[in-house]
């Protein structure tokens, strides 16, 4: 279905809001997961970018200030040695191109969010543009 298929299904009561959650999607996200902790991100300020490529690397979950790459690791996708091997050899290679890597479960994304924002902008003032 396409967003404008499915803006079309939103009539009556809630549609409203429906519509304004709707337009905070991005096509660029691959779950839930990484919608939540997106719009945890941005809301607090910081400029975030999904699904970016890095050559070497393939894509990451999320882009923060051009500067930290943040994981959201779900099971359902981490829990293979073949999966935990390969994101550790992209966290290697995104170290080696001077990023940082913040990788958080589920549990961290939904349970408290607000560590999520605590633990990037710290990352953020240790690691100064450029540094």
């Amino acid at each position: 279905m396409t967003r404008e298929e499915l803006e079309a299904q939103l009539t009556g009561r809630g549609s409203v809001r429906a519509r304004l959650r709707l337009s905070a999607c991005d096509g660029r996200s691959r779950s839930g997961l990484e919608t939540v902790a997106r719009l945890v991100l941005s809301g607090a300020g910081f400029r975030v970018s999904p699904g970016v490529r890095i050559e070497g690397v393939g894509e990451v979950d999320l882009l923060v200030e051009r500067r930290i790459v943040v994981e959201c690791d779900g099971f359902a996708y981490h829990s293979g040695r073949y999966e935990y091997r390969e994101d550790r050899r992209r966290d290697r290679a995104l170290a080696a191109r001077g990023l940082a890597v913040l990788r958080f479960t589920y549990e961290d994304v939904m349970s408290d969010p607000a560590r999520l924002v605590a633990e990037v902008r710290r990352v953020l003032v240790r690691r100064p543009r450029g540094g």
